[in-house]
């Protein structure tokens, strides 16, 4: 019940984004964002009755979280397709997957006249294994819509130096096109 008290400090387009969607609500004063209080309501009474309802309790707080990991990050890039008229049929946090077969969650996918358009949106930075992940993009933009299909990886934080140098390099050779932040200046940088 502490974590439903504290204050999470966001840039202020994503608390604008968190406060929108219902995911937070504003702190007392311009800055800090808060837990909804029906979040705190909803625990008490569920976690009190135990059992499975103590995960019916705490699944507004796992969405909040991961929409506060990442999930931000790709509400951003949808909304910037959106805005350039391109694509049609936009989905984002798309189950995908076979009939008995596993579920995959994948961020974007869109048409682009009848060609199926992926992205995959990953928080990035020099720590990140951003290098082996575009062989799986490939994969899984090709398990969506065979050989053609346009491919985009969107990277909040830029690598620098070699690790940057080696990801453009793989990823042109994939036919995956890299996003950072300074691209979505462009009206429409899924050119």
């Amino acid at each position: 019940m502490q974590l439903l008290s504290r204050k999470i400090a966001l840039h202020p387009q994503v608390a604008t984004a968190a406060v929108e969607t219902g995911l937070l609500e504003p702190g007392p004063k311009p800055g800090p964002c808060l837990f909804p209080r029906s979040f705190q309501e909803k625990m008490k009474r569920l976690t009190s009755k135990g059992g499975f309802e103590f995960f019916k309790a705490i699944e507004p707080i796992q969405q909040t979280l991961g929409f506060l990991s990442g999930g931000w990050w790709e509400v951003v890039v949808l909304q910037k397709m959106v805005e350039t008229g391109r694509f049609r049929d936009v989905r984002w946090s798309v189950n995908v997957g076979q009939r008995g077969g596993a579920d995959l969650e994948e961020d974007i996918v869109a048409l682009d006249g009848v060609q199926i358009t992926y992205v995959s949106c990953k928080r990035g930075g020099q720590g990140s294994r951003l290098l082996p992940l575009l062989d799986e993009v490939r994969a899984r933009a090709q398990t969506l819509g065979g050989t053609f299909t346009r491919c985009f990886l969107a990277i909040y934080q830029k690598p620098t130096g070699s690790t940057l140098a080696n990801l453009l390099n793989r990823a042109k050779s994939l036919r995956i096109k890299l996003l950072f932040p300074e691209n979505f200046s462009d009206p429409d940088p899924f050119l």
